[in-house]
C-alpha cells in the first residue's frame, strides 16, 4: 500500500496566493458576496461551504487540526463500485476570509480558485473552477468574479506545471479525486447546458432556477458518473497498485 499523501506538508503550504485580491471582488471566495445576483431561498448568503476530502478531514481530526465543533459540517459519500467511496466532508465557514489563526485551511482553500488536473504520470494537463459557482459561472456567458481565475488562469498553469511545490499534490489518491472532479464538472456542464428552463435566463433569475435545480439534483447523472470514475479507478488501479488504502 501507498504511503498517504504529506499532509503535513500540504496543510502548511498555500499553492495560489494573490495579495489582497479580496479587494477586486468583494471577499466572493469566503462569503458567497455576490447579491445582485445570488438570491437563494436555501443556500447560505452568509457563508462559504469549504470542502475537505475524507483522507484529509481524517488525517486533521486525528492531529488536532479539524474545524472546532461549532462550525456545522456534513460528510458526503459516492460509492462508485470501488474499494471504499470517495468522502467529501463539507463545513460551513462564516469568516469571510479572517481565518488566520482560526482554523486551517482546507487544501481546497490552498489551491482555489483551481483545481489541477493530471494524467497517470502526473504531468499538469489543465486547471477547473474551484468550486461549484466558479464551474457554473464556466458554464453560462456571466463570468466568475474571481478576478484570479480570468486574470491568471493561464500564468498558474504555466508555473505549476514546473513548480516544485506542486509536487507534493501528486499523489495518487489526489490525483485521482482531481480527476474524478473532472469527470463530475464535465458531466455537469453538458447537463446544464443542455437544461432549457435555465437556457435563456439570466442574473438573480438565473441563478434562482440554478439553485432549485441543484438541490433538486437534476443536473446530475448518477449512473454515468458512478460508471466513468470507475473506470478512472481501474486504469489508477492498474498504474500505482493500492493506492487507496484498500
Amino acid at each position: 500500500m501507498l504511503a498517504e499523501p504529506q499532509w503535513e506538508q500540504i496543510e502548511s503550504t498555500v499553492f495560489a496566493w494573490e495579495d489582497n485580491c479580496w479587494l477586486t471582488c468583494g471577499g466572493y471566495c469566503c462569503g458567497t458576496t455576490h447579491p445582485e445576483e445570488f438570491q437563494f431561498r436555501i443556500l447560505p448568503l452568509d457563508a462559504s461551504a469549504i470542502v475537505y476530502l475524507g483522507d484529509e478531514y481524517d488525517w486533521m481530526e486525528k492531529n488536532g487540526k479539524a474545524p472546532p465543533p461549532d462550525m456545522r459540517k456534513r460528510e458526503f459519500a459516492f460509492d462508485f463500485g470501488g474499494p471504499k467511496p470517495l468522502r467529501m466532508v463539507v463545513v460551513d465557514c462564516h469568516l469571510k476570509g479572517l481565518c488566520a489563526g482560526c482554523v486551517i485551511k482546507p487544501l481546497q482553500c490552498r489551491i482555489y480558485p483551481f483545481i489541477p488536473i493530471f494524467d497517470l504520470e502526473g504531468e499538469l494537463q489543465d486547471l477547473y473552477p474551484g468550486s461549484m459557482y466558479d464551474l457554473t459561472f464556466s458554464g453560462s456567458e456571466d463570468r466568475t468574479p474571481c478576478t484570479v481565475w480570468h486574470s491568471k488562469r493561464d500564468s498558474y498553469l504555466e508555473r505549476w506545471r514546473s513548480a516544485k511545490e506542486v509536487e507534493v499534490l501528486k499523489h495518487p489518491l489526489l490525483m485521482f479525486y482531481f480527476a474524478a472532479y473532472k469527470i463530475f464538472a464535465d458531466i455537469y456542464l453538458e447537463m446544464l447546458g443542455k437544461d432549457e428552463s435555465i437556457a435563456d435566463l439570466k442574473g438573480a433569475e438565473y441563478w434562482s432556477r440554478w439553485e432549485m435545480l441543484y438541490l433538486g439534483r437534476k443536473l446530475f447523472d448518477a449512473p454515468r458518473l458512478r460508471r466513468d470514475i470507475h473506470a478512472l479507478y481501474l486504469d489508477y488501479r492498474e498504474r500505482f497498485g493500492d493506492f487507496m488504502g484498500e
